[in-house]
């Protein structure tokens, strides 16, 4: 099965992110993220292995999650990575960036492919991807004319998703103690 390792974002971020991908799907028509993929921000992006090596980093990431603390996070706006991709910024402070070079080293260490870390990190969350070039020009002017979006919440999990069907779905959310 596929999965992928992340953190699942809180609640006012969930739905900030569920209204808006709903709305640029209805005016820009492009595949509404909300509809199969719940607002996160990824650590291991998607690999697939077997149920018994699932279970093994399930557990080990079970105990890592009790030896650290939740920190700030805050969304701050709107970027894009090139034309294709068009996310909600995450503030990259010092705490962020530590907590998630430790979980990165953690995983690496369970042998898991992770994102860019160091000077390369770039935590995001997704609104609006695999766009052309049109699209991206319509719904980044469509953004700019909105509030720009400010949410302060915190860092305060470690999530397993799992592809089921088309929609990827939290299958174990482990809270920082």
């Amino acid at each position: 099965m596929l999965h992928f390792i992340g953190h699942q974002a809180e609640k006012s971020i969930a739905e900030y992110c569920r209204n808006l991908t709903k709305e640029i799907a209805l005016n820009f028509r492009v595949k509404n993220l909300g509809d199969y993929l719940p607002a996160h921000l990824t650590f291991f992006p998607p690999f697939n292995l077997g149920e018994s090596d699932v279970e093994e980093i399930t557990q080990e990431f079970g105990k890592f999650s009790k030896t650290i603390s939740p920190v700030k996070l805050t969304i701050n706006g709107f970027g894009h990575f090139n034309a294709r991709t068009i996310f909600l910024s995450v503030e990259m402070s010092s705490e962020i960036k530590s907590l998630v070079q430790k979980i990165i080293n953690f995983g690496r260490d369970l042998g898991l492919q992770a994102v860019p870390a160091g000077p390369k990190l770039h935590l995001h969350i997704s609104i609006a991807r695999f766009l052309d070039r049109e699209q991206f020009e319509k719904i980044w002017d469509f953004l700019e004319k909105k509030p720009k979006p400010s949410i302060v919440s915190e860092l305060d999990n470690i999530t397993i998703f799992q592809k089921a069907d088309r929609e990827w779905e939290p299958t174990e959310i482990f809270y920082f103690d």
